[in-house]
């Protein structure tokens, strides 16, 4: 794994037997280079300061690749989000054909293996879906957003997530974890995937503006990663402002 910390803080995944870009191919002649974004966004009663700013950031997204449509057409977004049950907010999309997205409300509890499910189902049907049209299609990318610990008991979520995540899944994706608020910095790192994947808000400050870094820096993932993807280069992932990388030893 290549880090850089002085520029914008892009991570380089190399290749592996289960890499970050490995490809999945449909028959016939490829019509292109795909890469899935998921965004698995936390809608609890705990983000009710927190969502106005995670719906303005999916605008903001919309916007930004307007003035990138070689990167937009490069990739594909779905948005879900979870509380006592998951729903999805926007179907996998080209976001060159989205003019507008659902808005989120923040209400009840912390479901991670709701949320787990839905993406699995998800991910199974959509990467399906784009082979079927003749795409190759990259191992999906899920950016998760929670402020809070789940309300699961820690088997149901643990084994939904371990359903997710498991090599038996051939599209199983690659998890970036992000935590803020009360979230659990050990929770955190188990849901992401791989080492220096999982990031903490540094800050007990306003959770508004760490939603708001953490969707600029979805959509500087999204926008690096839709720029090189046709040419086999690993997911591009831009670190928030103010957060931190959750050492690997947390226990």
């Amino acid at each position: 794994m290549i880090i850089n910390l002085n520029d914008d803080v892009t991570y380089e995944i190399a290749p592996s037997n289960h890499s970050t870009h490995d490809v999945y191919r449909g028959a016939g002649e490829p019509r292109g280079v795909l890469l899935p974004f998921y965004l698995l966004a936390d809608k609890s009663g705990s983000m009710v300061h927190a969502i106005d700013a995670v719906n303005a950031g999916l605008m903001g997204s919309l916007d930004a690749l307007e003035s990138h449509p070689m990167a937009a057409s490069k990739v594909r977004l779905s948005v879900i989000g979870f509380n006592n049950q998951a729903d999805v907010v926007l179907p996998m999309s080209d976001l060159r054909e989205v003019e507008a997205i659902d808005e989120l409300a923040a209400y009840g509890g912390t479901s991670y293996a709701a949320a787990f499910r839905l993406l699995k189902s998800m991910i199974d049907s959509d990467v399906r879906s784009l082979k079927e049209q003749g795409y190759k299609v990259h191992r999906p990318a899920v950016f998760f957003l929670s402020d809070g610990v789940p309300t699961d008991s820690n088997y149901e979520w643990e084994s939904a997530l371990a359903e997710l995540t498991s090599p038996s899944f051939p599209a199983h994706p690659n998890i970036i974890a992000f935590g803020m608020g009360d979230a659990d910095e050990r929770v955190i790192a188990k849901v992401a995937t791989k080492e220096g994947f999982a990031f903490r808000h540094a800050g007990s400050g306003d959770l508004g503006q760490a939603v708001a870094d953490f969707m600029e820096a979805l959509t500087h993932s999204i926008i690096a990663s839709g720029s090189v993807v046709a040419q086999g280069q690993p997911l591009q992932i831009a670190k928030p402002a103010g957060f931190l990388t959750i050492e690997a030893d947390v226990i």
